[in-house]
């Protein structure tokens, strides 16, 4: 090759040559700060669910910790909020706590503005991309966690043993911790509340009447399977009453957050 060619192809590589990257940079996914997100369009829901483990209720057929992951995986799916379960019996003063599981809601997608240009439609459009992907791994964050949340139940739920091995049902005290949980401010706010109460509503631990215990004073559906004197009950606004865990666990399947209107 002649000298003045070779020069020129030289300087031709460099300027085409060096166009070619055989790594391209990686696309950069659109970054969204979760502290400048909103979550003002998620449907809230409190799901109480009280379980009389004790031998009074063995006609029954007791949830299982089957049941108790179909109804978590169920609310993960399609709510936000908290599930809390705790037994009804003569429960130690150890476990007389609600077991809680929480799901975080889903963060609001950007609106489109009316008149946007095509670079901000777009813009908005990476941005939501960004939001959806978020909320996905919140959502399997708390898949995650469904199995930790299990175990616990097995212990202080499936496996409860009652104090000092004496089989007797605490009612006054159970509907109490219930007044406690329905009345905590985080839930005030709610835009759906569920109690489940799984008992034949027996208390024989003592001579204390159940009339007057529980306060209702909000709106709520209350799940009855089993119960026996729903006079106590006079407050409740919408009462569901199921004859087998079946029943429930059938409705829960199609249950549906409802948005509380201001």
């Amino acid at each position: 090759m002649k000298p003045g060619l070779w020069v020129l192809f030289l300087f031709q590589l460099a300027i085409f040559g060096g166009c070619v990257d055989s790594n391209p940079p990686a696309e950069v996914k659109p970054h969204v700060d979760p502290h400048q997100l909103t979550t003002e369009a998620a449907c809230k829901t409190l799901l109480v669910v009280m379980e009389d483990r004790s031998g009074s209720t063995d006609v029954h057929r007791k949830f299982t910790l089957e049941d108790y992951e179909q109804l978590l995986r169920h609310f993960v799916q399609k709510h936000a909020g908290v599930v809390a379960v705790r037994v009804i019996g003569n429960v130690p003063l150890s476990d007389r706590d609600f077991f809680r599981f929480e799901v975080p809601p889903a963060y609001d997608h950007k609106p489109m503005p009316p008149d946007a240009t095509l670079s901000e439609k777009a813009a908005v459009n990476n941005q939501n991309k960004a939001i959806t992907a978020l909320n996905d791994s919140l959502q399997q964050a708390a898949m995650d966690n469904i199995g930790q949340w299990l175990e616990l139940i097995r212990e202080k739920v499936i496996e409860y043993r009652p104090q000092g091995g004496k089989d007797m049902t605490d009612v006054v005290e159970a509907l109490e911790h219930l007044n406690d949980i329905l009345h905590e401010q985080v839930f005030k706010n709610y835009d759906n509340v569920v109690v489940v109460l799984f008992s034949d509503g027996v208390h024989d631990i003592d001579g204390r009447t159940l009339q007057g215990v529980l306060k209702i004073d909000r709106p709520l559906e209350l799940v009855l399977l089993g119960w026996k004197d729903e006079s106590i009950f006079s407050g409740a606004s919408h009462i569901i009453r199921f004859e087998a865990k079946d029943g429930f666990l059938s409705w829960w399947r199609n249950y549906k957050c409802s948005k509380k209107k201001n």
